[in-house]
């Protein structure tokens, strides 16, 4: 059973990348000229995300983030680079793959270290119907080893428009390597209107997740 489990966050990276295969919103690349701002927090950890479309598929950034480590506290701060690697805008869906990278440093309770992060985002909805997939990875030596992989399953019990409020009910299932391999699952719902996006849930266990990511051209 271990390893079947083991082997299930990989196999969904397959699964969502074969969907995307076939034939705003919270994504990591604004539109050209405007600014994304994002923050994040699921219990174990919080982020704060800037970035700026500079073109269609790049979008160069900065993010700080925090995590907990039993009674101590890590903070990690990167320069990142957001890169839409593949689109698909059909009649009635539309589906992404961002690639993510940062390097930067890492501040522990005994030692500061250079750190890197890598990431993988992935999703496909219709009006009605959501799926999205996320990899990350943190990494400094002696600081911070960190692996986790989200998966999302979303219905939304009404169709709206861009200028409507828009609500998502959404199931969410991690995996996450910290020393000891972590399972969560999370319910959580999703508003999303015009260039406002925000999230709100908890983990059975009680810890909240909450996320606001906001888009504006100045």
């Amino acid at each position: 059973m271990s390893s079947c489990l083991r082997i299930f966050p990989y196999a969904l990276i397959i699964v969502v990348l074969l969907l995307l295969g076939c034939e705003s919103s919270g994504r990591p690349v604004p539109f050209v000229g405007a600014w994304s701002f994002m923050a994040e927090h699921d219990g174990g950890s919080s982020m704060i995300t800037v970035s700026h479309g500079i073109h269609r598929e790049w979008a160069p950034g900065v993010s700080a983030m925090r995590y907990r480590e039993g009674v101590n506290r890590i903070h990690t701060y990167f320069a990142d680079i957001n890169h839409l690697a593949f689109r698909r805008n059909a009649p009635n869906y539309q589906a992404n793959v961002f690639l993510i990278g940062g390097l930067g440093f890492a501040d522990g309770p005994e030692q500061n270290s250079a750190a890197l992060h890598l990431a993988l985002k992935a999703d496909i909805e219709d009006r009605r119907r959501y799926l999205a997939f996320r990899y990350s990875w943190v990494g400094a030596s002696g600081v911070i080893y960190r692996e986790k992989f989200v998966g999302r399953v979303g219905w939304a019990p009404y169709e709206a428009g861009f200028n409507d409020l828009n609500t998502w009910l959404i199931l969410q299932l991690e995996y996450e390597t910290r020393g000891k391999e972590e399972w969560v699952v999370r319910p959580l719902v999703r508003f999303f209107y015009r260039s406002f996006l925000w999230e709100l849930g908890s983990s059975l266990d009680g810890d909240i997740f909450a996320n606001l990511t906001v888009q504006h051209r100045f």
